[in-house]
């Protein structure tokens, strides 16, 4: 690969590194995948986004909390209220200004610099001191930041890069300590493979990969050539319910909010309010972005499989508990849509799992012979490490297989690692 010469790069010259880019089979960030082979085709069953008459519009969770504060107070505490970010809006360029990163597998040096208000990362080895802009970041922080760029691409279109290194809140092996927090290799960015030039930044996301991670990461937004426009950034409350301005109106209208105010014929995305909502209906919903079993490849759907334990839904829908409760637990029997998973205390967890596994409980399930008041969490849904600092509890609720277990990066103490659709949160 030819090194070039020092100079500012513009968008229209880092277009020309992608001359060569014909096809690119991406990794979408909403659903981070532990390596690039995951990526299948997304689920395409299409969802309502509009109601009354398809003439509701984006409102904000802003608007909606002036009714709602509470639940809106309590949106602020998850990941999801805090899922996209412009790079320039966080102090990450303070932070990481003059900081540098040696990558372990290309032995490359990225060093970060703060320009204006925004961070541009260089690798002086190949580039000398060209900069490549970081314009937007995903993730809540609480365990990561990846960031993202838009270039253009062959035909015009735009085309993510999804930086090779991303922003960890610990530190870990091959990461290098920084201001409140550590760089390290992004999930799935460990291959030493170029094609492009643009690839010694990080891994070219394009077409569907793209839209998807960007709709799973905000409420609204449309990619325009090398930005994000219509911007409603994270995921708030009408990524579930639905456009909000026919709802608002009609409610302002009447303020007893009655029944009568929201047609039972109308559909919306959430439709959590509607009679017919099945769990499969919110499991569905859910799995947009955080993936259902169709959205994977089959080999990969087994018990153990870092997939299965990393996308949530696929290991719920293979549960002896959502199988033989008729099929009725959903994401919300157990977690508040509203609120971060880690503020529901592991003991209301386990009460849960009492309402069945009792001998009060309702239905025929079993009472576990074990511990049949405590440990359900740890024993039947433990946190397992998908990579280095980075837990997700496995959702295919069973007995585990002990000499399997041993080969997962089971986390011994309890936490909570129920992340949204960031890339790592």
């Amino acid at each position: 690969m030819k090194r070039r010469q020092s100079g500012k790069f513009t968008a229209p010259t880092w277009a020309l590194l992608l001359t060569g880019f014909a096809a690119v089979v991406g990794v979408s960030l909403a659903v981070w995948l532990p390596d690039p082979d995951e990526a299948m085709p997304r689920n395409e069953t299409p969802v309502e986004t509009a109601s009354f008459g398809n003439t509701a519009t984006f409102v904000g969770t802003t608007r909606c909390a002036e009714c709602h504060s509470d639940k809106a107070l309590a949106h602020t505490t998850s990941g999801h209220s805090k899922t996209f970010h412009k790079v320039e809006d966080l102090p990450i360029p303070t932070q990481l200004d003059g900081q540098s990163y040696v990558d372990p597998v290309r032995e490359t040096t990225l060093k970060y610099e703060k320009e204006g208000d925004g961070l541009s990362v260089r690798i002086p080895e190949i580039f000398g001191d060209d900069p490549f802009p970081l314009q937007y970041a995903l993730g809540s922080g609480q365990h990561a930041f990846t960031f993202l760029t838009l270039v253009p691409g062959p035909g015009g279109d735009a085309v993510g890069i999804e930086h090779r290194v991303s922003l960890f809140s610990e530190a870990g092996a091959d990461r290098t300590d920084v201001p409140g927090g550590a760089l390290g290799l992004t999930p799935g960015q460990h291959t030493n493979s170029i094609n492009e030039d643009v690839d010694n930044f990080g891994h070219i996301v394009s077409g569907k990969a793209l839209t998807d991670c960007v709709r799973c990461h905000t409420t609204t937004a449309e990619i325009r050539g090398g930005e994000v426009a219509n911007l409603i950034p994270s995921v708030g409350c009408e990524s579930c319910h639905g456009p909000g301005s026919e709802h608002a109106r009609v409610m302002t209208a009447t303020p007893s909010k009655s029944s009568s105010a929201q047609p039972r014929h109308i559909r919306q995305p959430g439709q959590m309010f509607a009679t017919e909502w099945s769990a499969i209906d919110e499991i569905r919903l859910c799995g947009q972005c955080h993936r259902m079993p169709e959205d994977v490849r089959s080999d990969r759907v087994t018990p153990y499989h870092p997939s299965t334990i990393r996308f949530q839904p696929i290991g719920l829908l293979k549960s002896r508990c959502f199988l033989e409760s008729d099929r009725s637990l959903s994401c919300s029997g157990c977690h508040d849509p509203h609120s971060h998973a880690s503020l529901t205390t592991q003991s209301d967890y386990v009460q849960t799992c009492l309402k069945c596994h009792s001998s009060t409980g309702k239905g025929d399930a079993t009472d576990c012979p074990v511990s049949p008041r405590n440990n359900c969490i740890e024993c039947h849904m433990p946190p397992v490490q998908i990579h280095p600092g980075v837990y997700f509890h496995d959702h295919w609720i069973r007995v585990r297989d002990k000499q399997t277990g041993t080969s997962d990066k089971v986390k011994t103490t309890p936490a909570h690692v129920t992340a949204p659709s960031d890339p790592i949160d």
